[in-house]
């Protein structure tokens, strides 16, 4: 069964697709949360002490 990109695009995912989903959104918020991580630690590097001001 071929789904087509319009079909996607304008209709709830299917039964058998939402898991795949749930995988998919988990795991692209362990990637945001380790780039963050990243950032804050070369943040941290640049301004150890920040300007009282």
């Amino acid at each position: 069964m071929k789904i087509s990109l319009n079909e996607l695009a304008f209709s709830p995912i299917p039964a058998r697709l939402q898991g795949l989903e749930n995988v998919l959104l988990s795991s692209q918020q362990r990637q945001k949360k380790t780039q963050l991580m990243a950032i804050r630690s070369v943040e941290s590097q640049l301004d150890p002490l920040p300007a009282a001001r």
